[in-house]
């Protein structure tokens, strides 16, 4: 795994806690991070397509659960 940060180091320890072998490949700043999720929830919020941001599957996934749809409904919209 790479960690970019105290989640990254939270979620090593919590594999590590559950018995699970983990080799973390690198420590990297968050600036070296690039696309998160925030800003993929983003797009689709904001009626965008997540296709090229995603993996194939991961964007098969979201489609099937209604993600998108489900995230433009939860923009709140001025009247």
């Amino acid at each position: 795994m790479t960690i970019y940060d105290e989640w990254g180091e939270r979620k090593l320890q919590m594999f590590q806690s559950l018995g699970l072998t983990v080799e973390v490949l690198w420590r990297r700043p968050l600036a070296a991070k690039g696309l998160t999720s925030t800003e993929v929830r983003q797009v689709m919020a904001a009626g965008g397509d997540c296709q090229k941001l995603v993996p194939r599957g991961a964007a098969a996934m979201l489609s099937h659960l209604g993600i998108p749809t489900r995230l433009q409904g939860s923009v709140s919209r001025e009247p």
